[in-house]
């Protein structure tokens, strides 16, 4: 398989039901990856290749929901679906809010399950896409000296160019020329497009971190 196809990592103690998401898999043109464990599956995962996760909500060795707050707090983004046949209402629920994209019960109605699957590929790939420009921005942003970015800083403060000029004691052609060096390297057609850059650049958080300690 090429690496560019996306993965269906499934995770599921029963070999029947690995087998059978993986004919699934195959079926929609994604790349099985069949896992016994969670630890396997965190042993042999691939974060920064798209994919999404099939996880039964009682794997072998670690639980669903030690699982999910463990891709978490080591940044693997992958949607996750869950699948049990224990469909009660409070074990969906905990699920869900411990970060599953999906519930089901099993056995899956296929057409269901399908779905499910092509919505947590197209979910990856915008979170991808997303936490790539973010990258971006915060790397445009670190690219600023410190001067220039003393006087983003008091822009984003909605503070004038005088004001700046007095505050800093500089001169407001020196500000000005400092503002048209933030604009450049930004790559920024207008301040407000230069503000919602700014502020969408100093929110990585947790995403700015590698995806996966190896």
């Amino acid at each position: 398989m090429l690496k560019s196809v996306a993965k269906l990592y499934i995770i599921d103690g029963d070999p029947a039901m690995r087998q059978w998401f993986g004919a699934l898999a195959l079926s929609m043109q994604l790349c099985p990856k069949p896992f016994a464990s969670p630890p396997e599956f965190l042993e042999h995962c691939t974060p920064s290749e798209p994919g999404c996760v099939l996880l039964d909500v009682r794997p072998p060795g670690v639980s669903a929901l030690e699982l999910l707050d463990c891709m978490r707090r080591w940044v693997i983004p992958f949607p996750v679906i869950v699948v049990s046949v224990y469909g009660d209402v409070r074990t969906a629920v905990r699920a869900m809010r411990a970060g599953a994209l999906f519930f089901f019960e099993k056995p899956c109605r296929q057409h269901e399950l399908e779905e499910a699957i092509r919505e947590a590929i197209r979910c990856d790939a915008e979170n991808r896409r997303r936490l790539a420009r973010k990258r971006r921005l915060h790397q445009r942003l670190a690219k600023l000296n410190t001067g220039e970015r003393a006087v983003l800083d008091r822009v984003l403060e909605g503070i004038g160019n005088k004001e700046i000029a007095t505050e800093l004691g500089l001169t407001i052609r020196t500000i000005e020329a400092r503002r048209a060096k933030i604009m450049d390297k930004m790559k920024a057609d207008s301040l407000a497009e230069l503000i919602r850059m700014t502020l969408e650049a100093t929110v990585l958080g947790e995403e700015s971190q590698p995806l996966f300690p190896r």
